[in-house]
């Protein structure tokens, strides 16, 4: 018998909102921010791909306020382009963190910043910086950490893992991660899973990129991760460019959050 397990109702909401963010008259996904192309430094977590859907929708609505720009007058492309030339959008380890953030609070009642550990954080001010800043400073490859996460065999994936994927060949962004939101089970056995990401395709082009959704069809458990069946906007193979990502990646691997162990 088919069963299923999501992230919990906040979690999946926090989701949706960045998938549906409310500017004007229309509702626009996220757009992805790459934070290597920002020369934005030391600035609001919001300015650098960290910040909250409520953040980057205030955030617009404050920037469309100071270049007196009527929101209301625009489309939902002129919208999308309106966040992406004032670099409003999120990048994919911000994006997790405000999901992880959110389960972890339903779950445990405890806040993120108090469970990660900054092991690449190694001078005093370094220290200072990640303490006072958390989310702004919290990259795939410290989620990906074994003082922060733990790898998983795939039998046991659930709501809330990540997959991580670091070292790759894309220029200047070499590292990502994919969070699982809902997992179908045959009996005890997973049998497929959906993930959400931030992520910007080549085939994207300006515009087409934010928050995707993904699925994994598991079809033998105890094959690794590339062995299974990924699609992506209807794209599978060759084409699905996230596919494509894991398998350049030099480490790939199925992980949980320690706090949600």
């Amino acid at each position: 018998m088919s069963t299923s397990k999501t992230l919990t109702k906040p979690a999946l909401d926090l989701i949706d909102h960045y998938q549906h963010l409310k500017l004007g008259n229309h509702e626009v996904v996220c757009p992805y921010f790459n934070n290597r192309r920002s020369q934005v430094r030391a600035g609001l977590r919001v300015l650098v791909g960290k910040g909250s859907p409520s953040d980057i929708e205030e955030e617009a609505a404050l920037i469309a306020f100071r270049e007196k720009i009527e929101l209301t007058s625009l489309n939902s492309y002129q919208i999308k382009k309106f966040l992406i030339d004032n670099s409003l959008g999120i990048e994919c380890s911000g994006f997790v963190y405000h999901i992880l953030e959110q389960e972890l609070w339903e779950k445990k009642k405890k806040h993120l910043r108090s469970v990660l550990s900054f092991p690449y954080a190694k001078n005093p001010l370094r220290k200072l910086l990640v303490k006072l800043r958390p989310i702004e400073n919290t990259g795939v490859k410290s989620l990906a950490h074994e003082k922060n996460s733990t790898e998983i065999a795939l039998k046991d994936i659930r709501p809330g893992d990540i997959i991580t994927m670091l070292e790759g060949d894309t220029v200047g962004n070499p590292d990502h991660v994919l969070l699982v939101h809902f997992v179908q089970y045959d009996g005890d056995t997973p049998e497929l899973f959906h993930y959400t990401h931030a992520i910007q395709w080549k085939s994207d082009g300006v515009i087409d990129h934010g928050i995707a959704e993904g699925r994994i069809l598991i079809n033998e458990i105890d094959k690794p991760l590339l062995e299974q069946e990924w699609t992506e906007i209807h794209e599978s193979s060759t084409q699905n460019e996230t596919f494509e990502r894991a398998k350049r990646s030099k480490l790939l691997s199925l992980r949980r959050l320690k706090a949600l162990a």
